[in-house]
């Protein structure tokens, strides 16, 4: 499957830059406007000055105007040029003598070397070669050597250490040697581990990076049938955990921006928590909407699928064929092995306040996972039918560790931690931790029983050993080896500011700890769908979290110890001026503004706004438990709005300070 869509993806590259039959360079041109004549346009080439983007002119809406070029094709009069020309820094042009109309525009040319435009002796910037320095510059994201006659940056690329010694290769940058680092992930979407890439075409990289943005087109077709469909259902109404977390089959087509990805023989289940629900009858019509989790790898020969159990019918045999295996213990999608997708069950009509809630703590440097839209069509008998639009997630697992921290600090021991039967994830109670999801503090790593550490909890109980520390001196000593306290400080500025009742300020629910082989701790949020002023069947504090101050407990009673220790009231007070100083860094910054929110929510709009709404069978399939007439997109609707939101917040933030 990959070296399918890795075919697919690149010849669609070549089709959308442009790519010409030049053996030597990629055609490209940095000109602001196309050269024209009365009845056709084009570009020059950068570098060999060839002709490119050329064509004629075309007036599709009839406005009277090229729709390339914005050439004026009036046709009441014929175009009389002025015998001078006019030029500014891009090009020249003549102007019309009776409309004005810029005609014979072209970009400068200085073929004779001496600083002036050929045709209209425009002074142009006096050329020269770059040459480069001839030692590296580097900072912690990459090095690059600069012209020596201007400020352009010259070999530009990011560290690499193919020999483990925490040394760049190219210009020996001293990398992390996995002593405890300190983080600071980027809110672009990329890799702080360039290194993740090396097992995956650069084509499946990039479609790692569109897949986020918010002007990418993505829909989801599920090919399941009634009956696997019924059979999640069962696994649910099971009540038993086991089959409930068992993937059963469909097959996958994802669309991105117009290129099909199919998958066959993907893993499929239920997700969520409390959002768990019945949904389907015994032949898999549905009724309710559910989120849902997809694997790509799953091979379906583990015990799950052994003879006797459960899902025994779904059973891979791959005894004679243990290149097949590898090749689906190893299929991913733009680099992921799982995702999952959530439809908008709180009825943000935004539809996207998740998505710029996780988008902000990646703005301050916290690691957190990418969201995105994507319409989902599902298999009923009636053919594929459209649930509308949702939300599509990266998954918190070992590829995401691996594809966000360097080769010292990953395969360390990533926690899953939620408030479960078991009790709160408040870091104060360590007898809650194991291999499970029904764990409060459920182990996803180093959970092979093969693996050297597996089972090891070591780093959780010094974590939780050092939260118990009554002495603050000692406590302080302790918690600066284990967590970068500048991290925690912009975790919580931007966790306060978002609002979410649900989160582990205010319900020690709903977050992920990492701990480096070092057992260097970072949080990492999700579950965010409650956040900027999110109210629907839950409004904990009656306010949509707008009234509770900077240094206030949590609303719902379940006190974190972290927090009690560090910036509520009776915590250490230099982590409490640090919070502060960082909350007022976000109070400043674009994001905690409605025109930032805007910008994107007008792009998502844009591309999904015609999608929102589910088709007319799945409408009246599941009249009773959906109120399609709220998945629409709206900046008003059944919560509080964003700007009226923010406004609040602010004023009780500010107050606080």
């Amino acid at each position: 499957m990959k070296k399918t869509v890795c075919i697919v993806l690149a010849m669609s590259l070549a089709a959308t830059m442009g790519l010409a039959a030049c053996d030597s360079h990629e055609h490209k041109s940095s000109a602001a406007r196309y050269s024209t004549t009365p009845t056709e346009h084009w570009k020059l080439c950068d570098e060999c000055r060839e002709v490119i983007e050329e064509g004629p002119h075309t007036d599709a809406d009839n406005n009277g105007k090229c729709d390339i070029c914005g050439y004026s094709m009036d046709t009441s009069h014929t175009h009389t040029p002025h015998q001078g020309y006019e030029s500014d820094a891009d090009g020249h042009w003549k102007s019309c003598t009776e409309c004005g109309t810029e005609l014979e525009w072209g970009p400068h040319t200085d073929a004779d070397g001496d600083g002036k435009c050929d045709l209209c002796e425009y002074t142009m910037k006096t050329p020269h070669t770059h040459t480069p320095t001839q030692g590296y510059e580097s900072d912690a994201n990459g090095h690059w050597k600069n012209c020596s006659g201007c400020e352009e940056r010259l070999e530009e690329g990011p560290h690499s250490d193919t020999d483990g010694d925490g040394k760049c290769n190219v210009c020996g940058y001293t990398m992390s040697t996995g002593d405890n680092p300190d983080y600071e992930f980027s809110d672009e979407i990329t890799a702080q581990n360039t290194a993740f890439y090396k097992d995956y075409s650069d084509e499946e990289k990039a479609l790692y990076y569109t897949l986020w943005e918010e002007t990418t087109s993505v829909s989801i077709k599920v090919d399941i049938s009634g009956y696997e469909l019924a059979k999640i259902n069962e696994a649910f109404m099971s009540g038993d955990p086991v089959k409930q977390d068992t993937y059963r089959k469909c097959d996958l087509t994802i669309t991105v921006n117009g290129e099909d990805y199919r998958f066959e023989e993907v893993g499929v289940r239920m997700r969520g928590n409390t959002s768990r629900r019945e949904f389907c009858d015994g032949e898999g019509q549905i009724y309710a909407f559910i989120h849902l989790r997809f694997a790509f790898d799953e091979t379906f020969d583990g015990s799950d699928y052994a003879p006797g159990s459960w899902a025994s019918e779904l059973y891979h045999d791959w005894s004679n064929d243990a290149e097949g295996r590898a090749a689906r213990d190893d299929r991913t999608f733009a680099t992921m092995k799982k995702c999952y997708y959530k439809w908008n069950k709180n009825y943000d009509q935004t539809f996207i306040r998740e998505v710029y809630a996780n988008r902000m703590f990646r703005a301050y440097g916290i690691l957190a996972p990418h969201i995105t839209l994507t319409q989902l069509s599902l298999k009923q008998k009636s053919g594929m039918e459209s649930l509308g639009v949702g939300g599509l997630y990266e998954t918190i697992d070992k590829q995401f560790i691996k594809r966000n921290f360097d080769k010292a600090n990953k395969g360390g021991d990533l926690y899953k931690c939620t408030y479960t039967g078991m009790g709160p994830a408040d870091l104060a109670d360590p007898r809650n931790y194991g291999i499970g999801d029904e764990h409060t503090y459920a182990l996803k790593t180093n959970d092979d029983p093969a693996d050297p550490d597996y089972n090891n909890h070591k780093y959780l109980l010094a974590f939780l050993d050092a939260l118990s520390t009554p002495n603050t001196e000692e406590f302080t000593a302790k918690i600066e080896n284990l967590m970068d306290m500048d991290y925690f400080a912009r975790f919580e500025a931007v966790n306060y500011l978002l609002g979410n009742p649900d989160c582990i300020r205010n319900n020690s629910n709903n977050y992920y700890l990492y701990f480096t082989p070092a057992g260097k701790t970072y949080l990492i949020p999700y579950d965010y769908d409650r956040c900027l002023g999110v109210t629907f069947e839950y409004d904990p504090d009656g306010t949509g979290m707008t009234a509770p101050g900077p240094y206030d407990g949590p609303v719902n009673q379940t006190y974190n110890r972290l927090y009690e220790k560090t910036i509520w009231q009776g915590g250490v007070e230099k982590y409490r001026l640090l919070y502060k100083s960082k909350l007022e860094t976000v109070l400043g910054g674009e994001w905690f503004t409605a025109k930032h929110f805007q910008t994107i929510y007008e792009a998502y709009k844009a591309t999904y706004s015609a999608l929102a709404q589910p088709s007319q069978t799945i409408r009246e399939q599941c009249r009773g438990s959906v109120d399609s007439n709220s998945l629409v997109f709206s900046e008003r609707g059944r919560n509080m709005t964003v700007e009226k939101y923010m406004t609040a917040k602010r004023q009780t933030a500010e107050r606080g300070i």
